[in-house]
């Protein structure tokens, strides 16, 4: 083996062997982390958990998306009315706005809140631009609107 080519192994070897001395030293300063990942036992776990929230692990109480709602009357009329009750809910004209998107997809889309109940379908609405939190409340809030109208 040339000469050269084994001083140039020598070095490289007594580089690797430095960087692995400081790397041990600086190691060395620091204790050794321990990470336990543990969910505590407070009302919250159930939020972080990869099981999806229902009403009854939120606190909102069970609610039988398999029950027919009975709402009488013209089914488009109903969508209008409930979208009514939507706004009277709100002040911001912004939120009004998004709350006739969900109005407008449903109609357009041949959809009765009847169907969107049992369905539960928020992501139709998040989908087709409607701001996640007004549709999750005009998903949501159905059972809650026909309790109140006395259906």
């Amino acid at each position: 083996m040339p000469h050269e080519i084994r001083e140039q192994l020598y070095a490289e070897e007594a580089q690797y062997a430095e960087r692995q001395r400081r790397q041990g030293a600086s190691q060395a300063n620091f204790p050794p982390i321990n990470i336990t990942n543990v969910i505590p036992a407070t009302p919250q776990a159930s939020t972080l958990s990869s099981v999806p929230a229902t009403p009854e692990s939120i606190g909102l109480g069970a609610c039988d998306h398999s029950t027919r709602l009975e709402i009488p009357g013209l089914r488009d009329i109903a969508v209008k009315r409930y979208y009514d009750w939507q706004c009277s809910q709100v002040s911001d004209e912004a939120l009004k706005m998004e709350y006739w998107k969900a109005c407008d997809l449903t109609l357009a889309d041949g959809l009765d809140l009847e169907q969107v109940f049992r369905d539960q379908d928020a992501a139709f609405y998040i989908d087709n631009g409607v701001k996640r939190g007004i549709a999750r409340r005009f998903v949501s809030d159905i059972g809650t609107w026909a309790q109140q109208q006395n259906f």
